[in-house]
């Protein structure tokens, strides 16, 4: 996912002056976290927030929809687009009442799947020309606050 994520920020024209601080942390050469080594969790594999139902009355969740992708795998996967739609604060106290109990790795992992994540997909906004730019960088900016 990073050489990927290189090679389409070097096609985004723009990228460097639109999000500065995804790109100087790109262009670092980030140290990748070790996979995940813990037991296989069953997790949702696309979990995102057009699949994330919320009772617009009280806005609390009243439903996960889309299981077609189901698998089990790194839970880290799951919790991305948290990062990116509510931010750090809103993930970690999703990650509080997460169980089972995560691994020592897990933290490094969602850090780091966020922001490549989040500096691939706009990257991609970019060089699509989509009309979302805004979207894309609230989630880079997201992604790299600690």
């Amino acid at each position: 996912r990073f050489r990927d994520t290189l090679d389409r920020v070097q096609q985004a024209r723009g990228f460097r002056d639109f999000v500065p601080d995804a790109y100087a942390w790109l262009r670092g050469h980030p140290p990748v976290p070790s996979d995940y080594s813990g037991p296989p969790r069953f997790i949702h594999n696309d979990f995102a927030l057009r699949h994330i139902l919320i009772d617009r009355g009280t806005g609390r969740l009243s439903g996960i929809i889309d299981w077609s992708d189901v698998a089990l795998g790194d839970p880290a996967l799951d919790f991305v687009s948290l990062v990116l739609w509510r931010g750090w604060d809103f993930t970690d106290s999703v990650i509080r009442l997460y169980q089972p109990a995560l691994d020592d790795g897990f933290r490094d992992r969602l850090r780091f799947l966020a922001r490549i994540l989040a500096v691939s997909w706009l990257a991609d906004a970019i060089r699509w020309k989509s009309g979302d730019l805004e979207k894309h960088r609230s989630w880079d900016l997201k992604a790299f606050v600690l």
